[in-house]
C-alpha cells in the first residue's frame, strides 16, 4: 500500500511523534509512507532537529491557517495506480480550525481514487456548533480510528457515527530497554547536578509537556507532604513548555509554589524537553511515575503510553484519557488520595510489582509494531 499521512512533522508535538512511530513501523511491514506535512515555517519555534524519523519522505504542503489545495494536488500527483492508496488524516482540534476548508479537504480527497482514514485523537461531547464539522469527517471518511472506549462511545452515541466505521486502536507504545537503577542514577547525577541524591533517595517522576491538565502544580503541593516523611525524596518532572503553546506563566507559578513551600532545587527539577536517547535513563531512575491528569476529556496520552513501558509503577487519576492505562487509581483533584497512593507504592514492593506486570503487558499489546498491524488491517478492509 501507499499511505499518505496528513500530520504535523519535524516538530515537538504529540501528533508528529505519533505519526513518526506509526510510519516507521508501517514501512518496516512493507508499505510506502509519505507524510503530507504542515509547513514548519508556520511555527518555527517548534521545529525539532532531533526529530525521531529521518528516512520518511515528506512534503510540506499545508498550514492550519490556509486552504488545503496544495495537499490535494500532491496526493493527485503522487498516487500510485499499481497499488492501494490510503490518505490517513491525523486529526486534532486546532490543526483543522475552519469548517469550510475542512469540507474542501475531504471533498477534494474524495474525488481521488484513495481510501480516507481519519484518526480522531480527541473526541468531544456534543456541541451544536460542531455538528457539521463532525458530520463532514464521519460522512467522508471510509474508516475512523478512536483511541479508547470513551472516544468510541461518543462517536457512536453522540455524533451518530455508524459503528462499522469505527475502529478502536489504542495509542501505540514505544518499547525501551531499561537500565539498572544505579546506572541511571549516575547518569542523572551528571546531567542534573543540582539534585542531591543520597542512598535513601526515592525518585518521583511526572512526565510530558507542562499543561495545567497534567497537574504538576498540585504535585508540587503533594511532594511537600512526601518530604515530611521522606526528606531525601527527589521529584523530577521530565518535560517542559510546549513549543507551540508556551505557558511561561504556568511554569513560573509552579516554581513560585515550590519556593513558598520550602522545596529546594536539590529536591525538585523540571528538566525541559527530554531527547529520545535520555528517556530510558529518566524512567529507569524512577521509583514511581505519577500521572496527575485532570483534563477530563476523551482522548489518548502519548506521554502516558511512554510511561507504560517504563518498568516502574504508575499512580494515576481516573481521567478519561488514561482509561486504558494500568496503575494505582485515584480520583481527579483528590490530593489526599494521591499522597496516600504514593506512600503505598513506595512502601509495598508486592503492589509495585503487580502494577508493573500489568503495565508491561499493555505495552506489548500496544507496541508500535502491533499498532501498525492493526492499522494495516483497517486500510485493507476498506
Amino acid at each position: 500500500m501507499k499511505i499518505f499521512m496528513v500530520s504535523t512533522w519535524n516538530v515537538r508535538c504529540g501528533i508528529a511523534t505519533y505519526t513518526s512511530y506509526l510510519s516507521e513501523e508501517l514501512v518496516k511491514q512493507g508499505n510506502e509512507v509519505i507524510v503530507l506535512s504542515e509547513r514548519k515555517d508556520v511555527l518555527p519555534n517548534s521545529f525539532d532537529p532531533d526529530f525521531p524519523s529521518k528516512n520518511i519522505p515528506f512534503f510540506e504542503c499545508w498550514s492550519r491557517n490556509e486552504s488545503f489545495e496544495n495537499l490535494i494536488e500532491v496526493v493527485k500527483k503522487e498516487i500510485d495506480t499499481s497499488t492501494k492508496n490510503i490518505v490517513h488524516i491525523q486529526h486534532q482540534f486546532g490543526l483543522f480550525p475552519f469548517e469550510t476548508e475542512l469540507t474542501k479537504l475531504y471533498e477534494g480527497l474524495k474525488s481521488l481514487p484513495v481510501t480516507i482514514v481519519t484518526t480522531l485523537h480527541d473526541v468531544v461531547s456534543f456541541v451544536p456548533r460542531m455538528e457539521q464539522y463532525f458530520n463532514t469527517i464521519i460522512a467522508k471518511s471510509n474508516s475512523i480510528i478512536a483511541h479508547n472506549n470513551t472516544c468510541k462511545y461518543l462517536l457512536e452515541k453522540t455524533w451518530n457515527c455508524p459503528p462499522e466505521k469505527i475502529n478502536l486502536i489504542y495509542h501505540g507504545t514505544k518499547l525501551i530497554d531499561l537500565l539498572p537503577k544505579e546506572k541511571s542514577l549516575e547518569e542523572i547525577k551528571r546531567n542534573l547536578s543540582s539534585l542531591n541524591f543520597t542512598d535513601k533517595s526515592k525518585v518521583l517522576l511526572s512526565w510530558g509537556f507542562l499543561w495545567e491538565s497534567k497537574g504538576v502544580l498540585e504535585l508540587v503541593e503533594i511532594f511537600s507532604q512526601v518530604l515530611k516523611k521522606y526528606p531525601e525524596t527527589i521529584f523530577i518532572h521530565g518535560g517542559g513548555l510546549h513549543p507551540m503553546f508556551t505557558r511561561k506563566d504556568y511554569l513560573e507559578t509552579i516554581l513560585k509554589k515550590a519556593f513558598t513551600l520550602g522545596i529546594r532545587p536539590s529536591n525538585f527539577v523540571i528538566t525541559g524537553f527530554v531527547k529520545e536517547e535520555a528517556i530510558p535513563t529518566l524512567f529507569s531512575a524512577a521509583d514511581v511515575i505519577v500521572l496527575n491528569y485532570t483534563r477530563g476529556s476523551a482522548s489518548a496520552s502519548g506521554a502516558a503510553h511512554r510511561a507504560v513501558a517504563s518498568g516502574r509503577p504508575i499512580i494515576k487519576t481516573d481521567d478519561l484519557c488514561l482509561e486504558e492505562i494500568p496503575g494505582y487509581v485515584c480520583p481527579r483533584f483528590d490530593k489526599k488520595s494521591l499522597l496516600k497512593g504514593i506512600f503505598e507504592i513506595l512502601e509495598n514492593d508486592s503492589l509495585s510489582k503487580d502494577l508493573v506486570k500489568q503495565e508491561l503487558e499493555l505495552s506489548l499489546r500496544t507496541s508500535w509494531e502491533e499498532t501498525a498491524k492493526l492499522h494495516s488491517k483497517v486500510y485493507l478492509e476498506k
